[in-house]
């Protein structure tokens, strides 16, 4: 997991545009890799599972933060008879359920 996480890292690396994303991402990149090199097997295991709980709470929060004002939820609206706040709720219920099961495996996981 931390090997694809590093891979997908170096690709956003291409991506990103802004001051924080060319500062953050190298140094995700770095900080993936000493583990990988020098950390225990335990450490390694601690990483992957803060990777997926990072990963399951900042989609939750993410989803609240943006609401019915998110742009997709406008565009959604505006080609479906459904209203802006039915889509925001609709991906807001998706990500708690993502969250409560993702969190519900790596509970049984660890």
């Amino acid at each position: 997991m931390l090997w694809i996480a590093t891979l997908l890292l170096v690709l956003l690396l291409f991506l990103v545009r802004k001051s924080f994303g060319i500062i953050s991402v190298p140094f995700a990149i770095a900080v993936l890799a000493l583990v990988m090199r020098h950390a225990h097997d335990g450490s390694e295991e601690v990483t992957a599972y803060a990777l997926a709980w990072l990963l399951l709470l900042s989609g939750a929060r993410i989803s609240v933060a943006h609401g019915a004002d998110a742009g997709d939820a406008w565009t959604l609206a505006e080609i479906t008879p459904l209203p802006r706040h039915f889509w925001s709720l609709l991906w807001i219920a998706a990500t708690f359920l993502a969250l409560i099961i993702g969190g519900k495996w790596l509970v049984l996981l660890s």
